[in-house]
């Protein structure tokens, strides 16, 4: 455990946990891959803005100011999964995940879904 007392201190005159965007990112990815339906998270199609903003390769976007935490998600998705119901689930899988491992509540979570999987029938 040196390890995590090297990484996690505790100091007294500390009153809060800081929990970086990059962490809140992979709890996101991790939840969302649990959905049945999603394929897989995938960068975010290149855009103009994306490209000034430095944000065209992130497939998880963390936002946090002060409380507000809102998060976008890129996802490919099976044919023939229901589109709606997917998000549906994703959003609250991803609410409820962030909230249990970390105690903060999500304002936002959208999901984007850019790619549809089509598998080949075998039989052809």
């Amino acid at each position: 455990m040196y390890y995590m007392q090297e990484v996690c201190f505790m100091d007294k005159n500390v009153t809060g946990v800081v929990i970086s965007e990059e962490v809140i990112a992979k709890i996101v990815n991790t939840a969302v891959l649990e959905v049945e339906g999603v394929v897989d998270v995938v960068p975010r199609p290149a855009d103009l803005r994306g490209v000034f903003r430095n944000r065209s390769s992130q497939a998880v976007h963390v936002s946090m100011n002060d409380n507000d935490i809102s998060v976008d998600v890129f996802l490919k998705i099976k044919m023939g999964a229901k589109i709606v119901a997917v998000c549906d689930e994703a959003q609250q899988r991803i609410k409820d995940t962030v909230q249990n491992m970390t105690g903060k509540a999500l304002s936002k979570v959208n999901i984007n879904i850019v790619d549809v999987e089509i598998v080949e029938d075998e039989k052809k």
